[in-house]
């Protein structure tokens, strides 16, 4: 992939019950310069399953999984790890239009 044009940090902690969705409303944007990375804030449910499974067919999906933190630390996780041009922010309950 090329250098993505937007990044969508996603941060989420034991968000199992919103994340597919939240993460299908970006999959929905065919935009092969975006990149979404999901940071994982220490969850203790199946949120890093789901979005294991999801970037499994979404190479545009980078999964990053720490300890528990905060949304704060998570989503200052998720703009270090970010190549887009632009970064934006969606919280796993969340959807995108």
């Amino acid at each position: 992939m090329s250098s993505p044009k937007v990044s969508v940090i996603v941060p989420v902690f034991n968000g199992e019950c919103f994340l597919s969705e939240a993460l299908g409303s970006l999959g929905r944007e065919q935009e092969p310069e975006l990149e979404i990375v999901v940071v994982d804030d220490g969850s203790t449910d199946g949120s890093i399953g789901i979005v294991q499974a999801l970037a499994e067919q979404d190479p545009r999906i980078v999964l990053i999984a720490g300890e528990h933190r905060g949304v704060s630390a998570a989503r200052n996780a998720g703009v270090r790890a970010a190549s887009g041009q632009y970064i934006t922010f969606l919280d796993c309950d969340d959807l995108c239009p």
